[in-house]
């Protein structure tokens, strides 16, 4: 399979499940030369704006406890791609207040909303099409 395909759809599993949430859409595959975010939301309940990172796996069969995944997507996550992630929403904040402003208007000028990063796992059975998502909040506040 392609794995670019695989990702896309993954990420569009993980939109779903965010606007389900009451989150609303600010981007999506944003990159800097700091690195990439896959989405980016403001979750309307916590008032805080959101940067995920989508992981997925595309299996035969669904694991079952006689048969774990040998490693799952949340495996593929360490400090050094959190660290990334990190350094990647300063820069969405700082460059792209035009996006984000318009949902915090009683912040300061030259003040930034509260965020954090999530990351949603999604383990996708191959040939049912069937998807599994784990969404885990507050990697980093």
């Amino acid at each position: 399979m392609d794995k670019k395909y695989c990702g896309q759809v993954a990420e569009n599993l993980a939109l779903k499940l965010l606007q389900k949430k009451n989150h609303r859409l600010l981007a999506t595959n944003y990159s800097c030369r700091a690195g990439e975010i896959d989405i980016i939301t403001l979750d309307k309940k916590q008032k805080e704006i959101v940067f995920v990172e989508v992981r997925s796996r595309w299996v035969r069969k669904f694991p079952t406890v006689e048969n774990p995944l040998v490693s799952t997507p949340e495996d593929s996550v360490g400090f050094p791609k959190i660290n990334k992630i990190e350094k990647t929403a300063w820069v969405f904040l700082e460059k792209e207040p035009a996006v984000w402003q318009k949902y915090f208007k009683k912040i300061p000028l030259y003040s930034f909303p509260d965020w954090r990063i999530d990351l949603i796992s999604v383990v996708v059975e191959i040939e049912s099409r069937k998807a599994r998502l784990r969404h885990y909040q507050y990697l980093f506040v």
